[in-house]
């Protein structure tokens, strides 16, 4: 009897130590790894939604309180600038692009388009190559 009482008596010992000192250490050490994997979809996700801001000013703001907060620094600030200077054009274009595409009335569709022909925002090439493309899509 006095045999099992010390068996028992270690054996709980044993899981109480387990679980308040060795597992919250572990998920300690791992809450604080993050892969690079991860930090790239998260930086890839920063960029997607610094490209999708219209306002130069609101851009220029962000950056200037990133750089005061310590958050990047002013050369950082620069390329980021830089970077949304040379790609926001072309990703509004996608952008809109893949909107049109997602319209389901292809009256709908026409309608828009030829509002933004005759307001000179596209070409009637324009017009047709995205009816094309549209067409290709929906077709399926």
């Amino acid at each position: 009897m006095k045999k099992k009482a010390i068996i028992i008596v270690c054996g709980v010992l044993l899981a109480a130590v387990l679980a308040f000192g060795v597992v919250p250490v572990a998920a300690t050490i791992n809450a604080n790894q993050t892969t690079p994997a991860a930090q790239q979809v998260h930086k890839g996700q920063i960029l997607l939604r610094l490209l999708a801001i219209q306002d130069e000013a609101k851009v220029n703001t962000l950056l200037a309180t990133a750089v005061s907060n310590n958050k990047i620094t002013a050369d950082q600030s620069a390329k980021i600038k830089a970077f949304w200077t040379t790609h926001h054009a072309q990703f509004i274009k996608t952008r809109i692009v893949e909107r049109l595409l997602k319209v389901k009335d292809g009256a709908k569709l026409a309608a828009a388009l030829s509002q933004a022909v005759s307001n000179g925002r596209i070409t009637d090439e324009q017009a047709t190559r995205i009816k094309a493309l549209w067409a290709q899509v929906h077709s399926k």
